[in-house]
């Protein structure tokens, strides 16, 4: 009973999520025209980097809790993870550059990566007749990781050498992953959220058109009428008559 009431923390969080990356942008305002560091000697920054990692904690729990409790996984769930995630890594990574002294070519980048990222939901949009899919693959996850250590490794240890190789490394994997989403959502014959590799396309697809000619297979049947129930009129009993014995008369 416990387990089946926290079946709504999940998207719960999702939303929590949503709400905190909205909640970001005054404070990457204010850093970025203030002209804040971005570091331990603001206290700014501080707040903000702490939001944003509470934000990052909650994208990590909420699958969890999800799997462990009854009912918590479900369509809804996942398309508020995915849409938080989306708004999570927009609102951060547009503002989150400006505010990090990388070199110019990052931020073109990453907006490119974006738009790439926008076109593909919109072609999944079309192809599965206005039906949104948001994967949520192995290799979009760790995506997502890779990315969220950018701010954090950049607030205490500052625009590296070794930290614009990290960069080039989770951009190079983010055109791989990204080029992986739209191959998945071009070779799936039915949308399928809980997809998790590019390799296992080949065995979702053959259980979607099993499962469209068993639908086929049980509309086909011809329906059987009932037969008609005949009501039989009950029985009347007939009162048993008890015929007294005569006894024979004595003799005297």
């Amino acid at each position: 009973m416990f387990k089946y009431k926290l079946r709504y923390i999940p998207n719960t969080l999702g939303v929590m999520r949503i709400a905190i990356s909205v909640g970001l942008i005054p404070l990457f305002l204010v850093i970025w025209l203030g002209g804040h560091p971005f570091s331990s000697e603001s206290t700014l920054a501080i707040v903000t980097l702490s939001f944003f990692m509470f934000a990052g904690f909650t994208d990590i729990i909420d699958g969890t809790i999800a799997r462990w409790i009854p009912g918590g996984q479900s369509n809804t769930g996942a398309t508020i993870d995915g849409i938080s995630d989306m708004i999570m890594v927009v609102v951060s990574f547009v503002f989150f550059i400006p505010i990090m002294d990388f070199s110019s070519w990052v931020y073109p980048t990453f907006l490119a990566g974006l738009g790439f990222k926008s076109a593909n939901g919109l072609f999944a949009v079309i192809k599965n007749r206005k039906s949104s899919i948001l994967l949520h693959t192995y290799g979009i996850k760790l995506l997502g990781f890779l990315l969220f250590t950018i701010p954090i490794l950049y607030f205490f240890v500052g625009a590296a050498a070794w930290l614009e190789i990290h960069l080039i490394v989770v951009i190079s994997y983010l055109a791989l992953m990204l080029t992986e989403e739209i191959l998945i959502t071009i070779m799936l014959k039915g949308p399928n959220q809980d997809i998790k590799s590019i390799f296992m396309v080949k065995r979702e697809n053959e259980k979607y058109l099993a499962k469209l000619e068993a639908e086929k297979a049980g509309e086909s049947k011809p329906e059987v009428e009932p037969a008609p129930v005949v009501s039989e009129e009950p029985k009347t009993q007939t009162p048993k008559t008890t015929v007294a014995k005569k006894t024979p008369a004595k003799k005297a």
